[in-house]
């Protein structure tokens, strides 16, 4: 089976690649211009990530890349290629997105909407039939902060914490009002936040607890002496659903292969973990990383330190989320999911850094 496959070079992506490839299917993926090939990139993070070397020659072999432009219509390609592309797509992935919190309402929709509704243009051409994987989030619930969250449910009444949520949603509502036109088979993965126990190593995807860490870090460094807390405004009682992303990959496959969905009607699977984790536990983890105690404080607060002061600047993208306590309900149970406590964390933040 031919796969298309945009995002096939991310945190998420590059794994989705390598079961992929261990189930014997080809890959061609949808990239930007102007960098390597895709299958020495993702043979490279395969390599990274510890894969074996038969699975990193697979992507050599297997994984080949198409230079696109998701922000343009047609994905920017001529006539003939674009239609060839279709043609030879036996299933869709649409795992690419601008994932930043802080990202502008026009930086966030040019990848997060316009280009799903540009590559559901190729979905549009391809063989009838064709199975589509849209690639979502948990966070379409927005500012809903407490309540178990249904797999049916996409409301935006709630309003969102920043653009990156509010495109995702909008995607997500642009993909069912597509599917419904097309009669298309869809399924809609919603992960909630991905991360990993493996140690940064060169070569591998960056991930979101990597951009977390580097936000509260650099506030503390070359500032003076380094605080010994630092506390930050939120619920004691917040968790968060983080999911290992290895875990993550394999229930998005196994997800797609038992899924049969009515066409017209997309069906959505959270590809979340079955307990929530307290965000303390987080920021223990980012604490133990940058050498300070990180404490989600209730408010009031009191007046902030002068290093408090910085850190909430740098990472004000992340602050909002100090408050959530919902859940979200699942259509299959997950089994054996590793738990994710603070020194899985830790580990995936490259241990404890020296002052």
């Amino acid at each position: 089976m031919t796969v298309v496959m945009t995002g096939a070079t991310g945190f998420l992506g590059v794994r989705l690649v390598g079961l992929m490839l261990e189930g014997g299917q080809s890959v061609v993926a949808l990239v930007r211009g102007g960098r390597a090939p895709a299958g020495e990139r993702v043979a490279g993070a395969l390599r990274a990530l510890g894969a074996p070397a038969p699975l990193v020659e697979a992507a050599r072999q297997r994984v080949r890349g198409v230079e696109v432009d998701l922000g343009r219509a047609g994905l920017g390609l001529p006539a003939r290629e674009f239609a060839a592309l279709a043609a030879a797509a036996q299933s869709i992935w649409h795992v690419a997105g601008h994932v930043g919190l802080g990202a502008s309402q026009r930086s966030a929709n040019s990848t997060n909407l316009a280009g799903t509704r540009h590559l559901l243009q190729l979905a549009a051409a391809a063989p009838a039939g064709t199975p589509v994987h849209h690639v979502s989030t948990a966070f379409v619930a927005g500012k809903r902060h407490t309540g178990a969250i249904a797999e049916t449910d996409l409301d935006g009444s709630h309003g969102f914490v920043n653009f990156y949520e509010q495109s995702k949603y909008e995607a997500e509502r642009h993909v069912h009002d597509w599917a419904a036109r097309h009669r298309a088979r869809v399924v809609i993965h919603r992960p909630s936040l991905l991360v990993t126990d493996r140690p940064p190593a060169a070569g591998a995807p960056g991930h979101t607890l990597l951009d977390m860490a580097a936000a509260y870090g650099r506030p503390l460094r070359g500032a003076g002496p380094r605080p010994a807390v630092v506390r930050l405004p939120g619920r004691p009682d917040c968790r968060q659903n983080m999911l290992p992303v290895d875990t993550a990959a394999r229930m998005m496959l196994d997800a797609g292969a038992a899924a049969d969905p009515e066409p017209g009607r997309p069906l959505t699977r959270h590809i979340t973990h079955p307990e929530e984790t307290p965000l303390q536990t987080l920021y223990d983890a980012l604490g133990d990383h940058l050498g300070v105690r990180l404490v989600l404080t209730a408010p009031p607060v009191g007046e902030a330190s002068a290093a408090e002061r910085r850190v909430l600047e740098a990472a004000a993208a992340f602050t909002p989320y100090g408050v959530h306590r919902r859940s979200y309900l699942r259509g299959a149970p997950a089994h054996g999911v590793p738990p994710v406590d603070r020194a899985y964390l830790l580990r995936g933040l490259g241990g404890a850094q020296s002052r």
